[in-house]
């Protein structure tokens, strides 16, 4: 019997808030120094910063609506390498 592995969990704020990329709805954002000595979330996902008190309203969300909103990836069928 397989075991589901369990999905690790965002970071949220003392609020219930957690951040995603506003542009493309990615929840993993590093957070970065920026040359003024500010700090600010970076998306490699579409190479975009935002200083960490300009973040759009897009990005910010209910982390209780999270659950829902969080994409799993679907596993490919394994192929049996013998078979060949």
């Amino acid at each position: 019997m397989k075991t589901k592995e369990k999905e690790p969990d965002l970071p949220v704020s003392s609020r219930g808030f957690a951040l995603r990329c506003p542009h493309c709805a990615n929840p993993r954002l590093d957070l970065s120094f920026i040359r003024d000595g500010m700090q600010a979330y970076w998306c490699h996902r579409c190479e975009r910063g935002f200083r960490i008190g300009e973040m759009p309203p897009a990005g910010i969300y209910r982390a209780s609506d999270a659950k829902l909103e969080v994409h799993t990836l679907k596993t490919l069928p394994q192929t049996d390498a013998r078979a060949s």
